[in-house]
Formats: structure tokens, C-alpha cells, sequence
């Protein structure tokens, strides 16, 4: 009983420790960060971040309703105006924030005003000149001088409706402390427009936030982490509902709570020293391993109940247990340690990342439950506790018998179902749509709308950099050629055109205007303008360090649908020479490398467990039929999943790994449990075995089905996928199994 004890003080102080380590884990969701160190799109990302502070961009847009009349749409001008003013200034003196566009100064380009007059008033001034005609001349002078005076010395940045007005800007993220400083943006930012907008000047203004998939992974983020709290509390009480359900009572589920509770903990603490942090992907292993963790005190808890039951002793019941299922929990454990292992051959770092911390997790919990829930029943469990899932459970026998009576009808069955879910299953297809794994009321989403419709501007737009001015011609001009582009935003848009031809009229007015004694243009600069000379607004956009020209292609397709968008990029890349950068690439990338991982590490899963249980039963057969229910549920689960008009993403697609690595530990009790050398007919031993593993799926779909909770499609398709498939894989374990046992050992 000392020792007991002893080993109990031990295991808090281990517990403090963890909960130390563990409140310093943060959380990453940079996808940049989760890309390997040879990722073309991480590569040409550091390449442009070089020159320029960042390829993203952030949109204010300004609006108001009521705008059909004149003297309201007036106000609405200068109030807009005047808030974009005062933001402005508040904006540029934060160091989250790189540059600030909503407004050109002209003023500064007024030496050159002569360079962007229309081409038609040129055309006016030759005639007249060939004609010479001075009254003509002095006619037309007088028209400009009158236009100019009706021009605002400041050209903001608005809608051709004149109802939106818009202000850019690019943030100054520390890559190196992504979240913070991202969010340290975003909430800056937001809290100034809010502050602003509460003044009586501004309440008729209606302000928002955008910036496509900059924005909207910070606000889905923000979602599901306020959310995954709540979604764990409601994990554990659930999963103790059930497990009280199961035994009967309450004190040996509740006794099952603090090693399940440490163990995590211990998963959390070994991340925080092997990485600091955690991706959002990891996220879901507190889900994972409470699901799992809980596995392995059930089939202690459950066998220690049945030894008790059969008149044995506290300490005795506590032995039989420990040993008969220890080794079944230990190669079960093993076996899925392995195979969320095999993760680490992923070249998508997040999910190497979650596939190790799994691994070791599981171990953690493993070794936590072998010692501790021993410990804590011959400590708390003084009285003898009843079981009631005896009666609960009896239709398994009956099934048992059923499907080892029947099995040429249950196999064709299965055959049948097979072939008619051969065209769902082939005609799979994994959701690339960057929005599939958003919430659908996120605020930025509102506002891209608005930003697409009122400004004709597609917010997946791809960032680009070229050497020198020339290049940039050359490329904005072929780029522009091309159907699946949209617009090449540069700066080249706000160049005057035709500057060559212009200038030689100007250049003739001046000399005839001087035969006449009139000298006009000692204010203007008659050369040819540069993009030296253009506003400093629009320089700070357009370049970058040692002269560097960015410009951005915004798209005339889906850029997120996989073939155009290879199409698109192979031409830019030959057209100027290196990959654009932004979120629609690193994306794409992404979901290419997803796609690889999932095939080559669920193939490997399989492999893994394959060789594993033959190992551990010594026979292939065995080996074989360990691996056939996990084939089974992962076909049937990529055939029932479209039916329930449930999607694979980007997060989603995880789960058959994570199906494969949770279905073993079932299949490995069961096969355990049929071989071993007591004398209860195969129907006994599956109802036995049955029952906990029946609980034990009900607490992975519990600790999985709760992200479906989260308002977040990528989680929630997560958790309702592997929620799909651990139904599947009860269902194929506890048919084909003991149906196979049953023909293997006639």
C-alpha cells in the first residue's frame, strides 16, 4: 500500500511539471512553416521577401448605406475621405504596419502634368499648330487649365460607383513569431476602426476588414482555437458519461480520468521540448489520444470487473488484469505508435509533426495506464463493484454465432456492397477550394465580395518581382496576352502612356508658343517621367530593395483548381523566369503534397501493421486477417462519405492514416483474446472482448466527433471522417474477425 502510494506522489509531481511544460506550448499555423525546406513556393517566398517586407495585403473598404442622394453621397465623400486621413496617420506610426496606400498625392507629380493629358487634346494642339492657329491653341490651354482646377490634388483610391473607397495595406509580419506579430496586426488594425467608427463624424460609415487568405486563415484560427477548449471539456465529460454507462458505476471511470488527464499532458510536454510549438493540425492529438488513452484503462477496468465478478480477489482481479491484457495493450500500443510513426516520412511538415507527437503520446499513455490504474484500484477500489453490461452486451454471443453459421451470406454481402460503392469510392476527389476549410460567416468573406464587385479586383491574386524596368515591360505586356489572366497590376499603370510621341508636341508647343512671347512651361519638367518620379505612395508599393519591380497577376481562373492552375504557372515562369508567390501557391502546394503523403503513408500504415501482428501471433494468417477489416473500413468509408455529402480537404484527408492507426488496437485485442488458452467458446470470447471494444471505438468517435462541433469545415470534416470510419471499423472487426478465426480454425 506504500508503494502505492509513493507511486501516486511521483506521479503529480510529473503531473505539475507537464502542466508547466504545457502552458508554454504555442500554437503555429503558418503554412509556410509547414512546407519542406525544398518547397519551390517556400523557396521563391524567401527569395521575394528579400526585396519586398511581404507578398500579403491587407484591404480597408469604406461604405455607407443610403447613398442615392446627392448631398448625402457628398457627405459620404468627405467624411470617407477625412476618416481615411485620420486612420492613415494613426496606422503609419505602428510597427506592424510596412506601408499605407489609400490616396495619390499629385502634387508631387505635378512637373509632369503635361504627360497625362489625353492623347485626343495632343491631336488637337498638332492640328492647330500645322494650321497655326493660335487662337485654337490658346482655346485648348485655357479647357486644361479649367479641367485641372476641378481635379482633386489627391486621387483616392474608389470605386468606378464612387460608393467604395479603399485603403492598402501591406503588414509587417516577424516570421519568426508569426502568430503574435499576425495577430498583433489584426487586432491593432480592428481596434483603431472600431475605436474611429464609434465617433458621431463616422457612425454613418460602414468599414471592413479584408485581405484574402492572410485574413481569412487568421479569423478561421481565431475560430477554432476559442472553440477547442470548450470542444476538450466536453470531450472528457462525454467520454466519462459513456464509461459510466459501461461499468456501472462511477468511481473506476473517475479513477480513469487522471492517468488519461497525464498522460496527454505528458504528450503535450514531450512537443514543447522537441518543438516549442504545434501546428493546427496537432491540434486534434488531445482529441486523438483521450479517445486512445481511455482504450487502454476500458480493457484493464473491463477484465479486472470480470475476474471480480468470478469471485477473485481485489489483488488477484488487479493481476489477472494487468497481465492477461498488458501485453495486448503494449503490442496494441505499439502497433499504433508505429503506424502514427510513419507520419514522419510526410514531406508536409505538420503532419511529420502530428504523427510523431501521436507516436509518443500513445507510449506516454500506454505506460501511464499500466502503472497507475493498478495503483489507483487497489487504493480507491475497496468495495466490489457489479458490472451491468453483461445483459447489455449479450447479442454480441448471438451475432457471433450468427455470422460463423452464415459467413458465405455475410461475405457476399459485403462483395455486393463493394461493388456498388466501386464508382463512389474511384470517383473520389479531394476539395483544393482554399474556402472548403473556412467558416462560411467569417467577417473578412463578407467583404471580398464587396472588394470583387465594387473594385473588379480578385483578392487570390499572385505576387511577382522582376530585375529592371525593362523586364517589367516585357513581362506585364506578355502577361497581359494571356486568357487565364485577369489584370497584371504595376507600375506601370500609372506611367503616363505614349510618352515619346507626347513629349515631341510638347516640345513643338513650347518653341511656337515662345514666337509668340509666351513661355508656359518653366514649371514642367519636358523629359520623359520615370518611375523615380511618381508619387512616393505608389514607389512604396512597387519597389523593393536594390530596385526590384514587384507587380501582381490577378487571375482570370479558379486558381484553385489544380490543372489551370499548373497551366497558369508554368507560363509565368517561363515568361519571367521565377514561381509568384502568395497563398494560392503555397496552397496548391500543399494540397499536392497532402494528397502524396496520404496515399504513400497509408500504404506504409498498412505495411507497418501487417508485419507487426505477424510478428507478434507468429502467423500470417492471423497477420492477414489483422489487416483485412482496416481495408475494408477505409473503402467503405471513401464510399460512404460522399453519400453523406461529407468532404475531404486539406484537414480531412488525414483521418484514414488516423483511422488505420486506431482500428489496429481493436483488431489486436480481439485476435489476442481469441487465442488465449481459456476454455470460453469464440462467442464468450468476442462478447467479452467485444463489449470494451465497442466502448473503446465510442470514445475515439466521441473524442473525434466533437470537432464537428467546431465552426471550422476543416476540423469538422476531420472529425465526421473519422467518426465514418471507426463506425465502420466496429462493424468490420467484430464481423470479420470472428467469422475469419472461425473458417482459419475449423
Amino acid at each position: 500500500m506504500k508503494k502505492n502510494k509513493i507511486i501516486l506522489m511521483i506521479s503529480m509531481i510529473i503531473f505539475l511539471l507537464a502542466l508547466y511544460a504545457v502552458s508554454h506550448l504555442e500554437i503555429e499555423s503558418n503554412m509556410e512553416d509547414m512546407l519542406p525546406s525544398d518547397s519551390e513556393s517556400l523557396m521563391a517566398t524567401q527569395s521575394f521577401n528579400k526585396y519586398f517586407d511581404s507578398s500579403d495585403q491587407v484591404m480597408i473598404i469604406v461604405t455607407a448605406d443610403e447613398l442615392y442622394l446627392d448631398d448625402a453621397q457628398q457627405a459620404f465623400h468627405e467624411t470617407s475621405k477625412q476618416f481615411l486621413e485620420e486612420l492613415s496617420e494613426i496606422l503609419k506610426k505602428e510597427d506592424y504596419i510596412n506601408s499605407v496606400m489609400y490616396k495619390i498625392d499629385l502634387n508631387e507629380i505635378k512637373e509632369f502634368e503635361w504627360a497625362y493629358l489625353d492623347a485626343s487634346v495632343y491631336e488637337s494642339i498638332t492640328f492647330a499648330i500645322d494650321q497655326n492657329n493660335i487662337q485654337a491653341i490658346e482655346t485648348i490651354l485655357k479647357e486644361v487649365e479649367q479641367s485641372k482646377h476641378t481635379i482633386d490634388k489627391n486621387e483616392y483610391i474608389v470605386s468606378e460607383t464612387k460608393k467604395h473607397y479603399m485603403m492598402m495595406i501591406k503588414p509587417l509580419i516577424d516570421q519568426k513569431n508569426f502568430i503574435e506579430s499576425r495577430e498583433a496586426f489584426y487586432a491593432g488594425v480592428n481596434n483603431h476602426i472600431d475605436r474611429l467608427i464609434q465617433e458621431d463624424r463616422y457612425k454613418t460609415l460602414d468599414v471592413g476588414l479584408t485581405g484574402g487568405a492572410f485574413i481569412q486563415d487568421l479569423e478561421s484560427d481565431k475560430i477554432a482555437f476559442d472553440s477547442l477548449f470548450e470542444t476538450l471539456i466536453v470531450t472528457i465529460l462525454l467520454i466519462l458519461i459513456v464509461v459510466i454507462a459501461f461499468f456501472g458505476s462511477l468511481k473506476l471511470p473517475a479513477l480513469a480520468m487522471y492517468p488519461l488527464l497525464l498522460g496527454t499532458l505528458l504528450a503535450g510536454a514531450c512537443a514543447y521540448l522537441i518543438y516549442g510549438s504545434i501546428n493546427m493540425f496537432s491540434i486534434s492529438f488531445a482529441l486523438l489520444l483521450m479517445g486512445l488513452g481511455i482504450d487502454f484503462a476500458v480493457h484493464i477496468l473491463a477484465r479486472y470487473q470480470e475476474e471480480k465478478l468470478n469471485g477473485k480477489s481485489l489483488d488477484d482481479a488487479v493481476m489477472i488484469a494487468k497481465k492477461s491484457t498488458g501485453s495486448s495493450i503494449v503490442i496494441g500500443a505499439i502497433t499504433t505508435a508505429i503506424a502514427f510513426g510513419s507520419f514522419s516520412i510526410a514531406k508536409f511538415k505538420a503532419f511529420e509533426q502530428m504523427g510523431i507527437i501521436s507516436a509518443i503520446g500513445l507510449i506516454c499513455l500506454c505506460l501511464v495506464m499500466l502503472i497507475l490504474i493498478p495503483v489507483l484500484v487497489r487504493l480507491f477500489d475497496k468495495s466490489s463493484s457489479k458490472i451491468r453490461t453483461k445483459r447489455m452486451f449479450a447479442w454480441l454471443e448471438h451475432y457471433t454465432n450468427w455470422i460463423s453459421k452464415h459467413g458465405k451470406l455475410v461475405v457476399i454481402t459485403i462483395l455486393l456492397i463493394c461493388i456498388g460503392l466501386f464508382s463512389t469510392v474511384m470517383d473520389t476527389k479531394m476539395e483544393t477550394e482554399l474556402s472548403a476549410i473556412y467558416p462560411d460567416d467569417l467577417p473578412s468573406l463578407e467583404w471580398v465580395e464587396v472588394v470583387e464587385e465594387a473594385f473588379n479586383h480578385n483578392i487570390n491574386s499572385l505576387s511577382l518581382y522582376v530585375d529592371d524596368f525593362e523586364s517589367l515591360v516585357r513581362v506585364v505586356d506578355e502577361l497581359k496576352n494571356r486568357e487565364d489572366i485577369k489584370n497584371v497590376d504595376s507600375l506601370l499603370d500609372y506611367l503616363p502612356s505614349h510618352m515619346t510621341k507626347k513629349l515631341t508636341v510638347v516640345s513643338r508647343l513650347d518653341d511656337y508658343l515662345k514666337t509668340y512671347g509666351m513661355d508656359l512651361f518653366t514649371e514642367y519638367q519636358l523629359k520623359e517621367m520615370t518611375i523615380n518620379d511618381l508619387p512616393k505612395e505608389i514607389k512604396n508599393n512597387y519597389i523593393g530593395k536594390e530596385g526590384k519591380l514587384r507587380l501582381e497577376v490577378v487571375p482570370n481562373i479558379d486558381i484553385y483548381n489544380q490543372k489551370d492552375y499548373e497551366v497558369l504557372m508554368a507560363a509565368i515562369k517561363e515568361i519571367a523566369g521565377r514561381q509568384p508567390v502568395g497563398i494560392p501557391t503555397i496552397m496548391n502546394e500543399v494540397t499536392l503534397l497532402v494528397k502524396e503523403d496520404m496515399i504513400k503513408i497509408s500504404i506504409v500504415c498498412l505495411i507497418i501493421v501487417f508485419v507487426v501482428a505477424w510478428i507478434a501471433f507468429k502467423k500470417m494468417k492471423y497477420a492477414m486477417l489483422t489487416v483485412l477489416p482496416l481495408i475494408l473500413t477505409l473503402y467503405f468509408t471513401l464510399g460512404i462519405l460522399p453519400l453523406l455529402k461529407i468532404q475531404i480537404n486539406v484537414f480531412s484527408i488525414a483521418a484514414f492514416p488516423l483511422i488505420i492507426g486506431i482500428g489496429i488496437d481493436s483488431a489486436i485485442h480481439l485476435i489476442h483474446r481469441l487465442e488465449d488458452d481459456s476454455e470460453l467458446l469464440l462467442s464468450q470470447k468476442v462478447s467479452n472482448t467485444g463489449k470494451a471494444i465497442i466502448l473503446t471505438a465510442l470514445t475515439s468517435i466521441i473524442g473525434f466527433g466533437s470537432l464537428a462541433n467546431i465552426n471550422h469545415p476543416g476540423m469538422s470534416n476531420l472529425g465526421l471522417t473519422v467518426v465514418v470510419g471507426m463506425a465502420m471499423s466496429i462493424v468490420f472487426t467484430l464481423t470479420v474477425i470472428p467469422m475469419g478465426y472461425a473458417f482459419l480454425n475449423k
